[in-house]
C-alpha cells in the first residue's frame, strides 16, 4: 500500500505506483554509485569544477553500466 496526500483527480492509482518505483530506481542508482561499481566516494577535491566533473564522469559511468546489463 502507498498512500500519498496528492488528490485523484490529479494522480491515479497507477501514476503513484509507477513514481514510487522510478524513486526506487534513482536511490538504486545513488547507493551504485557510492559503493561497489562507481565509488564516488571519499572526493578529495577542493575546487567545485573538480568535484563537480568528477560527479560528472560517475553519471556517465552510471548509465554505460545501465547500457551494459
Amino acid at each position: 500500500m502507498i498512500e500519498t496526500d496528492v488528490p485523484d483527480d490529479k494522480l491515479s492509482s497507477q501514476d503513484v505506483h509507477d513514481r514510487y518505483k522510478d524513486l526506487q530506481k534513482v536511490e538504486r542508482d545513488f547507493r551504485q554509485m557510492k559503493t561497489g561499481l562507481l565509488e564516488v566516494r571519499p572526493i578529495f577535491l577542493r575546487k567545485r569544477a573538480r568535484t563537480e566533473g568528477h560527479v560528472f564522469i560517475s553519471m556517465i559511468s552510471l548509465k554505460l553500466a545501465r547500457l551494459s546489463d
